[in-house]
């Protein structure tokens, strides 16, 4: 739990200081005076300046800041030219978008290589081909069904179905589908894959389901992971970054 919350901290601090780099860069490149480039809030605990910008380590970690001379709307007594107020308004703006900028750039370049390395994908039950770790998951389990009874979880992989004294694999959403209405009314075994656990978990698929539930009640879909050449994970990198931004909106 320690680790977890040093990791989620360190993450977030990352990220805010990400965004004022994103800040920080653009203001530079149209020329804009920028006094003080700073991970965490004061006080400062060390800094040192190197040409016209002081960068400072402070004693409070959730943060960053970049000090613009004139960013916040008031008067500086600097060159007119390095003014944050007499640039164009779209560099003013450019500047404000930076940090949100700097985001989308950094998501899309970690999703490229996710997608070069490998990521899991949803596929369907007739893919074949070199998949790696090909296994049929739980996407979404429903309130008082009979897999909810037994503690299946979103997430689940299902790996085996038990019968009696028989045993069989199972790699697609069909084949599970087809168990649990064949063997419907009967206990049944399923052998579940969790993070790195694999627990037997038994269940009695419903013989006759509410509509759109199933006998066990869950959704199901087949995955695998995949990796793709540069060019193709540059294009799903940038993809991934879209559509992730819409679905937060």
């Amino acid at each position: 739990m320690i680790f977890t919350i040093f990791i989620v901290l360190i993450s977030i601090i990352s990220l805010l200081v990400l965004h004022e780099f994103g800040h920080f860069v653009v203001a530079k490149r149209f020329g804009v005076k920028v006094e003080e480039f700073g991970v965490g809030y004061p006080p400062r605990l060390f800094g040192k300046k190197i040409g016209e910008t002081f960068y400072s380590l402070n004693l409070i970690p959730f943060g960053a800041f970049v000090r613009i001379p004139g960013a916040d709307g008031q008067d500086e007594t600097i060159e007119n030219s390095r003014a944050f107020q007499k640039k164009p308004i779209w560099q003013r703006t450019l500047i404000l978008l930076g940090g949100a900028v700097s985001f989308w750039l950094v998501a899309a370049v970690l999703l490229t290589i996710v997608f070069l390395l490998g990521a899991p994908q949803t596929i369907s039950d007739t893919e074949a081909g070199p998949l790696v770790n090909p296994k049929v998951q739980v996407l979404a389990v429903v309130s008082g069904s009979p897999a909810e009874e037994a503690g299946i979880k979103v997430g689940d992989a299902i790996k085996q179905f038990k019968v009696a004294d028989q045993e069989f694999q199972v790699s697609t959403v069909a084949a599970v589908q087809e168990m649990t209405e064949e063997y419907g009314g009967e206990a049944v075994v399923l052998v579940i894959e969790r993070g790195i656990e694999l627990l037997e978990i038994s269940l009695v698929p419903r013989v006759s389901p509410p509509s759109g539930e199933g006998p066990m009640g869950v959704a199901l879909v087949r995955t695998a992971e995949r990796s793709y050449p540069l060019w193709q994970s540059l294009f799903k990198g940038v993809d991934a970054t879209f559509n992730l931004t819409q679905a937060v909106v």
